[in-house]
């Protein structure tokens, strides 16, 4: 297009809007106080969106209870209270200081339990130690032709009393790790209650469950520990490991580049992998974010750190304890069930997979919330309207997140680059624009300025931009494509790309 044509051609033709509805933002009036109150103060401390904080305190408490209750919505229909979650923002939007912030009780309780039974384990040690060579001396004994009589008797003694001592064996803690394969994981829940945490501010995990150290997809652990199925591992050479009722719970802070690797592997779609997590993608603070801060109040921090650790000190029985729903809350779930199911081949068909989980997302949830409000004594209580109603609000909190998460695969991935593209124009003032450096503004998005092309076809389709008429004489390398960018976009300061 000529420069003389283009006043005419923008002035006749305004963007048009790249959005679907806005994202809710996390509905943090749906949490209780301890937990709402440190969400909201840390958010505006790290200047962050509430979301990030929520999603992460929210899998914290989730982690903390793990394994102790299931949630009962009604007569043959138990849930676990363990999530798996995953945030979705940028570099640059401090996942790791929130990942710190939220799980500090985690951190400080692991390392405070260990270090009072570190003394413990040495003295088990050397206690072993002893034993284990008493045991190898008598038996040296009893094997000898000359051996005096009874000395098999004490050998066998001996070795029942290095069995009754290793069945006593004292263990560090373990409450969680960062990134590990799935075979680490299966033997850190066996050799700790059946249950681990993962809490990560990277995506690292996804690419080990994809075989990153493997030739293939490994993702059973991850699948059966969601729901709680039996977990059975025989390795050459190894013990077998065996759990009963495995438990995780799951905190990933990821980019959108990790988010699209997830949802275009085959493998965790059609396993149901993508569809056990619980999607986040918070609108960004980034550009309009405080220097000067106040500190989370001291009060706040308390309140939160020791609802935590009360959480964590509920003991874990040899079966869940099981918390129903009161008559009144069965019936707000069975109303929510009525809305939901016919959406599930209508609007929500296309994410089948993850809605099909909503409801069993929504019971886990509300017994997260419940303990929460109630502590020592949830297993005594059911739980109330009011709590799940709290919980069917997150729940469609979730829902439309994940809605959004789900649309960056395919056709809907061009949408999502077109947007990032115009929210990179939006702070600028500039009215052309060459190819080479929008890729400068857009890396590391994009790997390379072709990769661009589908999005940027798609804002001249919308009238964001259109490309400059160029003359080439043939000789050297082509000029890089040239385009006029659409003056409405800055009148509107961007929100059309938002």
């Amino acid at each position: 297009m000529e420069p003389v044509d283009i006043v005419n051609f923008f002035q006749k033709n305004r963007p048009v809007s790249l959005s679907e509805d806005c994202l809710p933002s996390f509905p943090v009036d749906a949490l209780p106080a301890a937990l709402r109150d440190y969400v909201i103060a840390c958010a505006e401390s790290l200047q962050v969106p509430e979301d990030m904080t929520a999603v992460c305190g929210l899998a914290i408490c989730s982690l903390a209870i793990q394994r102790k209750f299931k949630i009962m919505g009604k007569t043959g229909w138990e849930e676990p209270t363990n999530i798996y979650t995953a945030l979705i923002a940028a570099p640059g939007e401090r996942k790791s200081a929130v990942t710190s912030t939220m799980a500090a009780p985690i951190f400080t309780y692991e390392a405070e339990v260990n270090e009072q039974l570190q003394s413990l384990v040495d003295e088990y040690q050397i206690k072993h130690n002893i034993l284990c060579k008493q045991v190898k001396g008598l038996e040296d004994s009893a094997a000898k032709a000359t051996a005096k009589p009874g000395a098999l008797d004490r050998a066998l003694a001996k070795q029942k009393e290095l069995a009754e001592l290793e069945e006593r064996e004292p263990k560090l803690i373990r409450l969680w790790t960062d990134d590990a394969t799935p075979e680490a994981i299966t033997s850190l829940m066996a050799e700790h209650d059946g249950k681990i945490g993962v809490i990560s501010a990277e995506g690292g995990l996804f690419d080990t469950l994809a075989g990153r150290y493997t030739n293939g997809v490994n993702i059973d652990v991850v699948l059966k520990a969601h729901a709680g199925d039996p977990v059975r591992v025989d390795r050459k050479g190894r013990p077998s490991e065996y759990i009963k009722n495995p438990a995780m719970t799951i905190f990933l802070a990821i980019q959108p580049q990790v988010l699209d690797g997830i949802m275009q592997n085959e493998a965790f779609r059609g396993r149901g992998l993508t569809a056990r997590f619980l999607y986040a993608m918070p609108v960004s603070k980034v550009g309009a974010r405080a220097f000067d801060t106040a500190p989370i109040p001291p009060a706040i921090v308390d309140a939160y750190e020791s609802m935590v650790k009360r959480l964590l000190n509920i003991p874990q029985q040899a079966e869940e304890r099981v918390i129903a729903l009161s008559l009144d809350a069965t019936e707000v779930l069975r109303a929510f069930y009525q809305e939901l199911e016919p959406r599930l081949a209508d609007d929500l068909e296309a994410i089948g997979d993850w809605a099909g989980k909503l409801m069993g997302a929504i019971l886990r949830v509300a017994g997260v919330l419940h303990v929460i409000q109630h502590l020592d004594t949830a297993a005594y209580k059911s739980i109330t309207p009011e709590t799940l109603q709290d919980a069917i609000k997150i729940g469609k909190y979730f829902l439309e997140h994940s809605k959004a998460a789900y649309k960056l695969m395919g056709a809907d991935k061009t949408k999502a680059d077109a947007q990032f593209i115009i929210k990179k124009l939006a702070k600028r003032t500039t009215m052309t624009v060459n190819r080479r450096d929008l890729y400068r503004m857009c890396r590391p998005r994009f790997d390379n300025p072709d990769a661009m092309a589908a999005a940027l076809a798609l804002l001249e389709e919308y009238f964001y931009l259109a490309e400059v008429t160029t003359e080439y004489s043939g000789m050297g390398k082509p000029p890089a494509p040239k385009y006029f960018v659409n003056p409405a976009l800055y009148g509107q300061n961007g929100q059309n790309g938002q």
